[in-house]
């Protein structure tokens, strides 16, 4: 009689692996990896907020409150897929929202309810300049590059198994467009 480790050494030792192919990431579904798999890309690709509200440079509002609010001059509106025009200085901000890049010299992102941005759209006043009601810290709201995934970083190890629950997972955009598998 022979043990159980034995009995699967025999019976394994009579297969020999699949050779790999390269497949679309939509198709890898069920599919077992065959090779690490590494990012080439940091995701997200740039500094961005992670709020809807209004990139400053921190330093502007160290003493920002209800009662003494400090009141900065809107530049423009940059909304997810858009590029700052503007730089923001001391004396102003941008009004920015989710996923929209940060614009340089902003170093945090204040969210509209810390401002007065619907006491004036409310009574349909402009946005030329806003009131912060908060002091905000360096990096607040902001989305680092590479904060969800960075460049090198292991993705799925080799002989991985990718479930078919994750598609969802695994949108087109992904930082890997193809995996390599056993062919079947």
């Amino acid at each position: 009689m022979i043990t159980v480790e034995e009995a699967l050494s025999t019976i394994l030792s009579a297969f020999n692996p699949l050779p790999s192919s390269r497949m679309s990431i939509l198709n890898t579904l069920g599919q077992v990896v065959a090779e690490n798999i590494t990012s080439k890309i940091d995701v997200p690709s740039f500094k961005n907020s992670a709020m809807d509200g209004y990139a400053i440079n921190s330093n502007s509002c160290t003493k920002s409150s209800s009662q003494t609010p400090t009141i900065l001059s809107v530049l423009e509106t940059v909304g997810a897929g858009e590029t700052p025009k503007d730089n923001v200085s001391p004396t102003t901000a941008i009004r920015i929202m989710t996923g929209a890049p940060i614009p340089n010299g902003a170093d945090a992102v204040v969210p509209f309810e810390n401002t007065n941005e619907t006491e004036l759209l409310s009574k349909n006043l402009p946005l030329k300049t806003i009131k912060i009601f908060k002091k905000v810290d360096s990096g607040q709201y902001i989305r680092s590059a590479g904060e969800d995934i960075s460049s090198g970083q292991l993705l799925s190890k080799l002989s991985s198994h990718i479930p078919h629950e994750s598609s969802v997972a695994f949108p087109p955009q992904t930082p890997w467009q193809s995996y390599t598998f056993p062919s079947q």
